[in-house]
């Protein structure tokens, strides 16, 4: 008589998410098992995000690791302290300031990844101009500023209007538009606050101001899947922005659908963005203003869009963006699986509101009734201070939509976020 004992299944390898993130949250919920992810975040954002409560309630998620990531250094103290405990199966970035902890931890455990040098590059504007402009990638004319003088200096140089912004910050936050040198000083000031909703962003990086050439024309983004330097997913985005001297974002809709050339032209210049900066394997989402001369470098991230994006392309294109991007980072992509040709279009929109106290958010039901409408939110809630649109954290509210064209999904996105009323005293 023999006898055989039966192991317990061993649980899956865990996925480590740097820098909490409620879209990436989510997708992971849809098809990762039960404790199967790891978040990490910074002390003062797991309170500004409520991030322990959320991912308290999120079934996939096995631990929340709190952890200075910003700090020099700060992966490889990590990967000394074995604080994981076990060998991830993949690690990636919440958002951007993950993104360089993120690399450095992935090549620490053997991992996919954009690389640390990549991933530094990206997360600096001004290293990262030189390195594409040196790689042939049309630039704006872009000088550090340290004082209001150099603003006023390229204003004068130039003859024409300035964008003025910080090195290393994320939605807009510190960015304007300059036209004449009355304005440099509270433009510089504005740029060097840090302020990203009300509260001061670390960056981890040590940034500095940027006075640039502006360029006036449509702005687009590009969103790359790359896989060891190769792009095997390309998606081109068009975008606008609100009125004002301040570039935020007010809408997003994808894929354009009417321009051709421009998809190809901005596809191969943000390939050349990856080649330039040795980025590995990842999410590459990369900012384009075409004018008159041709598409010009805005900025590049190496990380998953947002603005609400990544639903737009999981939409558009008929496949869940948030489990590719996993699967590429895990090192099992199946390249049969990453959609060629989009299933149709889907737009997002945004409002800004009235600075004051708000007292009631009111039409949300209404605008999700509307033909196409997926998803409307309100961003803000009864007692949230509204501000003027200073960053993309301003916003009060968002709408999603899907149609047959862009002009159909954007046009049902702004009626969506047009009904919702947020009221303030």
């Amino acid at each position: 008589m023999t006898s055989s004992t039966v192991e317990a299944p061993h649980p899956p390898r865990r996925v480590v998410v740097v820098g909490y993130s409620a879209v990436i949250a989510r997708g992971l919920q849809w098809f990762r098992p039960d404790d199967s992810v790891i978040f990490i975040e910074e002390a003062s954002q797991i309170r500004r995000k409520d991030a322990a409560t959320i991912l308290d309630g999120t079934a996939c998620c096995t631990r929340l690791i709190e952890w200075d990531y910003l700090r020099e250094g700060a992966a490889d103290e990590f990967y000394q302290r074995d604080l994981l405990g076990e060998l991830p199966a993949a690690v990636l970035s919440g958002g951007e300031y993950g993104t360089v902890f993120a690399a450095r931890l992935a090549e620490l455990y053997g991992l996919p990844g954009a690389s640390l040098a990549a991933a530094q590059l990206l997360r600096d504007k001004a290293r990262l101009r030189a390195v594409t402009a040196a790689a042939g990638v049309p630039n704006p004319i872009s000088r550090r500023a340290d004082t209001p003088a150099d603003i006023t200096a390229l204003l004068d140089e130039l003859g024409g209007p300035v964008i003025v912004k910080p090195s290393a910050q994320q939605g807009a936050a510190g960015v304007s538009q300059v036209r004449s040198a009355a304005d440099a000083a509270a433009a510089f000031r504005f740029a060097t606050e840090g302020d990203e909703g009300g509260a001061p962003a670390d960056t981890g990086t040590a940034g500095h101001v940027l006075v640039e050439q502006y360029v006036a024309g449509p702005e687009f983004s590009v969103e790359l899947l790359v896989d060891s330097g190769q792009p095997v997913f390309a998606n081109v985005t068009a975008k606008t922005l609100f009125d004002g001297p301040r570039p935020i974002e007010r809408g997003h809709v994808l894929p354009i659908d009417d321009q051709p050339e421009l998809v190809a032209a901005l596809t191969e210049l943000t390939g050349a963005v990856v080649a330039a900066t040795g980025f590995d394997t990842g999410f590459i989402h990369c900012e384009w203003i075409v004018g008159k001369d041709g598409p010009v470098l805005v900025e590049c991230a190496g990380r998953i869009p947002g603005d609400g994006i990544t639903v737009l392309l999981s939409v558009a294109w008929g496949v869940d963006l948030v489990e590719l991007y996993v699967a590429l980072m895990e090192g099992r992509l199946d390249r049969s699986k990453v959609p060629q040709q989009p299933t149709g279009r889907a737009a997002v929109a945004f409002s800004g509101g009235m600075p004051g106290t708000v007292t009631a958010v009111t039409g949300e039901a209404a605008a999700a009734a509307l033909d196409g409408v997926l998803l409307v939110l309100p961003l803000v809630a009864v007692d949230d201070q509204v501000r003027e649109l200073r960053s993309s954290a301003d916003r009060v509210a968002m709408a999603f939509a899907a149609g047959a064209t862009a002009a159909q999904a954007t046009s049902r996105a702004e009626a969506a976020v047009g009904l919702v009323t947020v009221a303030t005293s």
